[in-house]
């Protein structure tokens, strides 16, 4: 695969800066608290909420994966650096381009996913959904759990929202101008991986680049297996400029830009196609610009404002590895959003509008279009409105009620399954309404009540592609499919100690769910009447729970987590995609003021049956290493880890195909 320069043009962006409050399970903003009544940990501040509230101050159920655990883990993909938390995993198999994050049993278009701040709607397929390399990120925040009320449609299962790297968290204090420069292997596919950034600020103006370049060969299995045209070339860059206009005012510019090459299946998450006619030669261009700009007076509590505004543009060409037919999907977005949260004595009242508009279209080899699904030229408008309220009453209670109005329309130029044109247009309109009600029953347990609603409009492409499928099957359009709507009931429990054995902290979390979707779009294949369509296939009940415990004292951590998830649906239809029940345990260690870094991390997967498959049970330990200022150059900080150290060979449920075995990984970072 060859190289090419990438040249872009930044785009302004307005990145909101969230002001870090105290890590506390007791309800801090009630007068009648005394700092002496509160266990406080560490800082956690939290976006997939769209609330400028620390982790014990909002009411959602939302894991976070911050930038030291993403430098332990070294994930190859954003949906693999999930698999440690609980009722969170992927789905598409190794194949880093395919993996979509699950929350909850429910992935694919039921799970929204953000990136610092902008929606991302692009969906095609059996492609993955995530254009971003973790290289980029900050951090990742996941809602777990229908987050409508505040999101708008695509929120049914969760929202996964992704922080991307800033001047401000790479600049030691007191330094203007720094940089890094970082190789990294990985032995399971041969990946190596340059990255590199360059940052700085000045008076009131600060600034980050940041680009990548990886290759990789096809990945091996735990039996030594390689899962052929599973390789791949991956490059891209971050550039961020950010100005304070005045000391209450900021605006950032933000422009993202990935490119990748591969081989591989059409169905990339499935056993990959002896026949090489399934093979296709993908090339993806993804360019994404967003304007951020915040708006917080210090003596204003009734003005603390965010705009966003986005464009996201994604080319996908293909062709027959064995023919000469081309083909391209494209898809662009263009988006606004704008919340102002205020703040009165008791009382924190958000309000806001969203709106974007989605383009999608598909060009066909014309000499061989009938062996190819037809993309629809659709476009999709949706504008919503929201408020939520937080209230903190009778000294220990707080509650939390929020309601969004959402209205949608779609309009599209398709071929139906007998290869005439046609067009449609689609209207629609919901309310969203979510309520919680928390009781900090001591100084450290806080329990929560919640109800939300959610829904998820269908999508184009559901609606309109017709088309090739497979030899002898063609997709018929259904432009009648009805959302599909979900009511989530669900029990919290938050507890924090301290100072149990001397300098520590424990908290443990716990949430009982249950979510009921009505309206669930499924694909209906007729292999007898040689036909697949997107069809409402009924209702379906998930419930599951989850408990999550971590314990620090001193330079040591240690932790156990648990969920678990199960389906039912009214017509014995698949529903979502049902993970096995999965125990995950870590210890950390840290040496000589944390310079030197050890762990591990342990999961247990206990077996299941899904429809006529049956999957074993595994476990899987991965350790990792890190030394900052190895052999005593400053600078330089040298990791090393082992993925799957047994080298087990499983297949996790629901997936077809078995996942890497013993993966090496080494990294090599120099700061400037």
């Amino acid at each position: 695969m060859n190289r090419r320069k990438i040249t872009q043009v930044s785009a302004l962006v307005l990145l909101s800066s969230t002001e870090l409050t105290q890590f506390s399970y007791a309800t801090t903003n009630s007068p009648s608290m005394q700092p002496n009544n509160t266990v406080v940990f560490d800082v956690i501040e939290v976006s997939a909420t769209r609330e400028d509230a620390t982790d014990s101050e909002h009411l959602y159920p939302v894991d976070k994966i911050n930038q030291k655990q993403l430098e332990q883990i070294q994930p190859q993909s954003v949906a693999e650096a999930l698999k440690y938390q609980p009722n969170l995993s992927f789905y598409g198999g190794p194949r880093s381009s395919s993996q979509e994050p699950v929350i909850r049993g429910l992935s694919d278009n039921r799970v929204l996913q953000v990136v610092d701040g902008a929606r991302q709607t692009y969906n095609s397929g059996h492609t993955g959904t995530y254009l971003i390399d973790p290289t980029l990120l900050n951090s990742i925040e996941v809602l777990k759990g229908p987050g409508s009320a505040i999101w708008g449609s695509g929120a049914v299962g969760g929202v996964v929202a992704i922080t991307t790297k800033s001047p401000e968290e790479l600049l030691e204090k007191g330094q203007d101008l720094g940089g890094y420069i970082e190789q990294s292997y990985q032995s399971v596919n041969q990946r190596w991986l340059t990255n590199g950034a360059a940052y700085g600020k000045q008076d009131s103006y600060d600034w980050l680049f940041n680009g990548y370049y990886s290759d990789s060969d096809d990945v091996k299995d735990g039996n030594g297996t390689e899962l052929q045209n599973s390789s791949d070339e991956n490059k891209g860059f971050l550039a961020k400029t950010g100005i304070q206009l005045t000391p209450s005012q900021r605006i950032e510019l933000s422009t993202r830009y990935a490119r990748v090459d591969q081989d591989t299946p059409i169905d990339p998450s499935s056993a990959e196609n002896a026949n090489s006619n399934y093979i296709v030669g993908m090339k993806t261009d993804a360019f994404n610009a967003i304007v951020n700009y915040k708006l917080d007076p210090k003596d204003n509590n009734l003005i603390n404002t965010q705009g966003t505004l986005y464009y996201n543009d994604v080319k996908v060409d293909s062709s027959r590895t064995t023919t000469t037919q081309n083909d391209t999907t494209h898809n662009h977005t263009l988006g606004l959003s704008v919340i102002n949260h205020s703040t009165f004595e008791n009382l924190d009242i958000s309000v806001g509008t969203d709106g974007y508009q989605e383009d999608s279209n598909g060009t066909l080899d014309t000499t061989s279009s009938s062996f190819r699904p037809i993309i629809p030229d659709a476009t999709t408008r949706t504008l919503g409105v929201f408020s939520r309220m937080r209230w903190n009453f009778a000294q220990d209670w707080t509650l939390q009620p929020a309601l969004r109005y959402d209205y949608w329309r779609t309009q599209a130029d398709y071929t139906d399954s007998s290869q005439q044109a046609a067009s449609a247009r689609r209207s629609d309109s919901a309310l969203s309404p979510s309520a919680a009600l928390s009781w900090q029953t001591t100084r450290w347990l806080q329990l929560t009540a919640r109800y939300d609603q959610a829904f998820r409009a269908p999508t184009a492409g559901e609606l309109y592609t017709g088309g090739y499928h497979f030899p002898g099957n063609e997709f018929v359009p259904n432009p009648n499919l009805e959302p599909e709507k979900s009511k989530n009931k669900e029990i919290d429990a938050n507890m924090a100690f301290g100072d149990l054995l001397g300098d520590d902290e424990l908290t443990i979390k716990a949430s009982v769910f249950r979510n009921d979707v009505d309206d669930f779009i499924n694909s209906i294949v007729d292999f007898s009447g040689g036909s697949t369509t997107q069809q409402n296939v009924g209702n379906a009940k998930l419930t599951g729970y989850s408990v999550d415990v971590d314990y620090k004292i001193y330079d040591t951590s240690v932790g156990l987590n648990y969920g678990q998830v199960k389906a039912k649906s009214n017509d014995g239809s698949a529903i979502g995609l049902i993970p096995a029940d999965k125990w995950v345990a870590h210890i950390d260690q840290g040496f000589m003021d944390n310079t030197i870094n050890v762990g591990a991390k342990v999961i247990y997967t206990a077996s299941t049956t899904e429809g006529s498959t049956h999957y074993s049970d595994y476990t899987i330990t991965d350790i990792y290493s890190s030394w900052n200022h190895a052999f005593g150059a400053k600078p330089l900080t040298l990791r090393f880890g082992v993925d799957n150290l047994t080298n087990q060979y499983y297949v996790p449920a629901p997936q077809t195909l078995a996942q890497p075995g013993r993966n090496f990984k080494l990294s090599a970072r120099y700061t400037f």
